[in-house]
């Protein structure tokens, strides 16, 4: 035993200098997270063209037509699905969160498609607003400035309704829920600044 042991030393000794010749590689960089404004020129454009379908439904809905309601959700739905992440893969937490508030608003949007009543529709507006911002929040969207607005009266007496607005003065801001200017309150804007 005494023997063995000043054997394996030696040999442990051998293998630890015959490393000094190799190169040690430098590990490779890390992926960084997307930040705000960082994403694609790609992913942008899909962001902007989202934005542009929902203002186009948040217009039929100002107007109660319900046709075109139905028709500009549609379109709503057609570029929510074109929308991808692929921005975000190195972001685990951004990548799962932001997939699956997309799902709730796909979800919230295909029953809005899916109600007969225009007062129903509004509700599930409310919903898929409040959806959409969590996903704009959680991307980090700075295209352009967005406004949170809510009428406290929009759903009945004491339900409120929220809706996402590229204006910014409350005098100006047509309501989605009363189909006339008024009854708007400015709750939060994107990009959010410190």
């Amino acid at each position: 035993m005494r023997r063995f042991v000043p054997a394996v030393c030696i040999l442990l000794a051998a293998l630890a200098c015959n490393n000094k010749d190799k190169e040690a590689t430098p590990p490779a960089p890390k992926p960084q997270p997307v930040k705000e404004g960082k994403y694609s020129a790609a992913f942008g454009q899909s962001l902007d063209g989202m934005m542009t379908s929902y203002e186009g439904l948040v217009t039929a809905f100002a107007k109660g037509d319900t046709g075109l309601i139905g028709q500009n959700g549609r379109v709503f739905m057609t570029t929510l699905d074109s929308l991808h992440f692929t921005d975000f893969a190195v972001d685990t937490l951004v990548f799962q969160t932001a997939t699956s508030q997309l799902s709730d608003t796909r979800t919230e949007l295909k029953g809005l498609l899916g109600e007969a009543t225009l007062a129903s529709r509004r509700q599930e507006l409310n919903m898929v607003s409040q959806d959409l911002y969590d996903l704009l929040r959680t991307v980090r969207y700075d295209r352009k400035t967005l406004y949170l607005t809510e009428c406290a009266t929009a759903l009945g007496d004491d339900n409120p309704g929220d809706w996402i607005s590229p204006v910014g003065d409350t005098t100006r801001i047509m309501n989605p829920y009363l189909g006339a200017v008024g009854c708007a309150q400015i709750k939060d804007s994107l990009p959010e600044h410190p």
